[in-house]
């Protein structure tokens, strides 16, 4: 449907135009949020924060499935006191409201109204974030914000190109804090992204881009006025690599580096320079990630790992293939140093069908290398050479790894802090790599390798690295070469993605002896009993004596509180941490009778964030005040805590609901895409098998033309003697 820039039969200046181009305009400013898989949870953080007075008109464009009514405009009613209703076609944007796009429908902004058209063509998902910002930048781009959240594709990312040429505003999800970072990731590609948010920040952001001026773009805000945070997130954006959570002494040594080469004296300076120069971001993320490798680095692990190898496979059907992870690969030669310690172990069986190599990095340029398999001679000096002459060929530039290794290895780029890990691998060589990550990302990462490893597989790390301060999750199979074995079960693995912080943590300090001991007796003697819980519910500290309210049962060991804790509290804990993972507040629960007789006492369970993670609390078991249990004084709230438990249990109730509401809308939209997706390869199929037909019949004409090239002699002589024929029957006649 095309803008109506003036009536029919009608004519009229510029001026005029642009007059009644005006007048048509929204009377607020719009704010587009575009949304696919993941986006209801960032949806439901966004607009919970919105506050009813800010002026704008809200339009969700969410991918949602044709075939099923849409429940979006109740999930998103639960979570802001906004008004929210269903588009219907025609109305115009009301300030302080939420508009939803049906399903099945696009909307376009149309001479200050909203429209819906019914999709004519499968190239867009629908509804589509394409459509409505091109709509946005041809009616008011100076008054349009655009959001990008969670979900697949690359949906939106032309449409953040149009609405940012012609004066719009652009906020896109920082991709590591969605769960599908697709379109977040497209957006940020186009270089017109203004700044990367979390889906808690952005209503702030919203509210700052409204109250600006809106004449030119802003840079991405240094956090806290620190600039090496805005260095943090200008990398980020720059080049997708989070790295807040390496190691900072390595990061400013290479920081310093790059500012000696480009004359700089500051950091300050050098931001500035960065701006200036945006490609001194590339150069910096190149030194940052180091390759320092090479074949059988640290001969004798590489030993002790070969004898355990032989054992394995003695002892392994053949059917079963050996998988092998080697995260942080670099330029290969580590990869191809397992590829042979597998082919000796194997002898003749060795092959893709035995064994499988995963090589993975976030640098292309060491991959490109790792692929090629080619290295200076010099490079092979810790091999002795019969390795040499069993695994490598002379070529003009090199010694070549032979195909019969490069046949079992696969690399692909992965990010290691936030991509999926590999399942189910027999072993997974991570050597100095770990050395880099700050003891944060060390701990995530190894929770990650603990979850991608079989009960029976191999972690080999590094000389100068291990897994001491990780009780729990890894046993030593050989102190020496640095060999672990996974311990216990495994674990799912939640969102492990790291991100730049908006804020520089306090650095750490050690407390003498002596006040931590202070700290210590004053928490004994003064603080309930309380227990510190990591993300999984584990008690990782215990303050006082919590004997009477956490105890061990019978059968196998365990940490988790919910199998711990006293039956009598046990399901109020539940609602409580349910309520506390929605919210992160400190949250009360009401007075429990734990116990009987005289050693009966009331207690009531209190939780309350922490800052070891997102999801660590600390559960206080704080004493009821009051008459003696059963007494005529307790007896009084007796009702009122009854109501307030069935209160509690009718909200964990009706959030489970809204719950599965949310995944089934999620399942939704993940199946229309994926629709979509197989339609795409269908006709991606079908235009190969046309180009190969085109191919074949090309390949036909050419042997024709060959043969003819061949017997170019009896293909031109027929002519004559037809000619021949002709005349004497002319002549004839």
């Amino acid at each position: 449907m095309k803008d109506k820039v003036a009536e029919p039969g009608g004519a009229g200046s510029d001026s005029e135009l642009g007059q009644a181009r005006d007048a048509r305009r929204p009377g607020c400013p719009i704010v587009a949020i575009g949304a696919s898989a993941g986006g209801l949870e960032a949806l439901g953080s966004v607009f919970s924060r919105i506050p009813t007075d800010l002026g704008a008109s809200f339009v969700v464009v969410q991918h949602l499935s044709p075939n099923h009514p849409s429940m979006l405009s109740i999930l998103i009613r639960r979570m802001t006191a906004l008004d929210v209703r269903d588009i219907v076609d025609g109305e115009q944007p009301r300030p302080n409201t939420v508009h939803v796009v049906p399903p099945n429908r696009h909307v376009v902004l149309q001479e200050g109204r909203l429209v819906l058209q019914v999709p004519q063509q499968n190239t867009h998902p629908v509804p589509s974030v394409d459509v409505f910002l091109r709509s946005l930048a041809k009616e008011c781009p100076t008054r349009s914000i655009a959001v990008i959240l969670s979900g697949t594709g690359s949906d939106g990312a032309e449409g953040v190109r149009s609405l940012h040429a012609n004066g719009g505003r652009i906020l896109a999800q920082l991709p590591t804090s969605a769960k599908y970072p697709g379109m977040p990731q497209a957006a940020l590609r186009t270089g017109c992204t203004e700044r990367l948010v979390t889906p808690a920040e952005t209503a702030d952001a919203i509210g700052e881009m409204l109250h600006s001026t809106g004449e030119a773009a802003i840079p991405a805000p240094i956090a806290g006025n620190d600039p090496l945070q805005a260095l943090f997130t200008r990398l980020y954006a720059r080049t997708e690599v989070a790295f807040a959570d390496y190691k900072r002494a390595t990061f400013l040594r290479r920081l310093e580096r790059r500012q000696n080469a480009c004359g700089v004296g500051s950091l300050e300076g050098y931001l500035e320079f960065t701006e200036r120069h945006p490609e001194e971001l590339d150069l910096l993320r190149q030194d940052l990630l180091i390759s320092v490798t090479s074949f059988f680095r640290d001969g004798p692990a590489y030993e002790i790992l070969g004898a355990e190898l032989h054992k394995r496979f003695a002892t392994r059907p053949a059917v079963q293939r050996f998988r092998v992870w080697v995260p942080g690969c670099a330029t290969g030669e580590e990869v191809y140093s397992l590829a042979i310690l597998m082919a000796e172990a194997l002898g003749e069986e060795f092959g893709p069908h035995r064994c499988q190599i995963f090589a993975t990095d976030i640098d292309e340029n060491a991959m490109k290398v790792a692929r090629r398999g080619v290295y200076a001679a010099k490079s092979l000096r810790s091999l002795d050479a019969a390795r040499i002459r069993e695994h490598f060929r002379s070529v003009t530039d090199g010694m070549e790894i032979s195909q019969r290794i490069r046949d079992v290895v696969v690399f692909s780029r992965h990010d290691l802090t936030k991509d999926p890990p590999f399942g189910r691998v027999d072993l997974i060589s991570c050597r100095n790599v770990l050395i880099y990550f700050n003891a944060a990302l060390q701990e995530r990462v190894l929770d990650l390798f603990q979850y991608a490893l079989k009960t029976d597989g191999l972690l080999f790390l590094g000389r100068s690295e291990g897994v001491k301060s990780h009780d729990g999750k890894f046993t030593e199979v050989d102190k020496a070469a640095r060999l672990y074995r996974p311990h216990g079960n495994r674990r799912s693995v939640g969102w492990i993605a790291t991100a730049p912080r908006a804020t520089e943590p306090a650095r750490e300090t050690d407390l003498p002896p002596s006040h931590a001991e202070f700290l210590a007796l004053a928490a004994q003697a003064y603080l309930p009993p309380a227990v510190i819980l990591n993300d999984r519910q584990e008690i990782v500290h215990v303050i006082g004596d919590v004997s009477p309210y956490v105890r061990l049962g019978e059968g196998k060991a365990t940490l988790s509180l919910p199998e711990l804790i006293h039956s009598s509290v046990r399901s109020d804990f539940q609602i409580l941490a349910h309520r506390f993972q929605a919210g992160g507040e400190p949250l009360l629960g009401r007075p429990h009778k734990i116990g009987t007789g005289t050693a009966s006492r009331r207690v009531r369970i209190a939780l309350y964030p922490m800052r070891l993670g997102p999801s660590a609390l600390l559960v206080v078991f704080e004493p009821c005040r009051g008459g003696a249990p059963g007494s005529e004084e307790e007896s009084g709230p007796l009702d009122g805590e009854l109501e307030q438990e069935l209160r509690l249990t009718r909200e964990h109730l009706q959030t489970v609901i809204e719950e599965l509401e949310t995944s089934n809308e999620e399942l939704q939209s993940v199946n229309e895409e994926l629709q979509a997706t197989n339609e795409e390869l269908q006709t991606t199929n079908e235009e190969l098998e046309t180009s190969n037909e085109e191919l074949q019949s090309a390949n036909e004409e050419l042997i024709t033309v060959n043969e003819g090239s061949r017997r170019n002699q009896p293909i031109s002589s027929p002519p004559i003697r037809i000619s021949s024929i002709s005349s004497t029957a002319w002549d004839s006649l």
